[in-house]
């Protein structure tokens, strides 16, 4: 009875660390990743004009529902920490984001169309 108990509670931890995401990196669609390399560009040069028109472009495409809720709160961290002139740990993140972001099939061979699958 008790390992039937242990491995119900290891597939629930399992399943629930799945349904988390494990603490991975918020994956950038990529029209939202330009977003990013702006985002990267004004941090690193600590430059707040730049900083302020990437955060209007970031809050432009919230509200036209261009960027998701996800996409919207990393990319609005880094805003937030920059902001408060915490430039080094903006830039820590911002560096996470971007190299936690995975490539997609376009980004692999930009010159290869992609064919959708067939059923």
């Amino acid at each position: 009875m008790r390992a039937r108990k242990r491995y119900r509670l290891l597939v629930l931890l399992a399943g629930i660390g799945l349904a988390v995401g494990c603490g991975r990196t918020p994956q950038l669609q990529p029209g939202n990743r330009k977003l990013l390399e702006a985002l990267r560009t004004a941090v690193s040069a600590k430059n707040s004009q730049w900083l302020a028109s990437t955060s209007k472009a970031v809050e432009e495409k919230r509200a036209k529902n261009e960027i998701s809720d996800v996409e919207f709160q990393a990319l609005h961290g880094v805003i937030q920490k920059a902001n408060a002139s915490d430039w080094k740990g903006a830039q820590k993140e911002v560096f996470t984001l971007v190299e936690g972001q995975r490539p997609t099939v376009a980004d692999r061979d930009p010159s290869r169309p992609t064919k959708p699958r067939r059923p």
